[in-house]
């Protein structure tokens, strides 16, 4: 083993995937420009919208950014009613 800690994805990463996708969706921003965007990969945008990898904290910072949300919003279930939409991205 190389020294690093393998963290298992918990429910905290699903929901939190399951947050960034819905306001992603509610602001029909699509995955590959979303992923763009935030400066990953289609796989890894749709990985941490799955829950299946965690999301850096640099990841989740800019994708706040995009969706026109505080970071802290995207831990709560109700982020996407509560949220004013960002302006639109061309």
């Amino acid at each position: 083993m190389n020294g690093r800690a393998v963290l298992k994805p918990e429910r905290l990463d699903h929901d939190l995937g399951q947050c960034l996708r819905r306001l992603r969706k509610a602001r029909n921003i699509p995955l590959p420009m979303f992923a763009q965007r935030i400066g990953v990969s289609d796989a890894d945008a749709r990985s941490y919208e799955d829950g299946t990898c965690r999301i850096p904290a640099r990841v989740l910072r800019r994708a706040a950014e995009i969706l026109g949300v505080h970071v802290s919003d995207l831990f709560r279930a109700d982020a996407v009613s509560d949220a004013e939409p960002p302006p639109t991205i061309h």
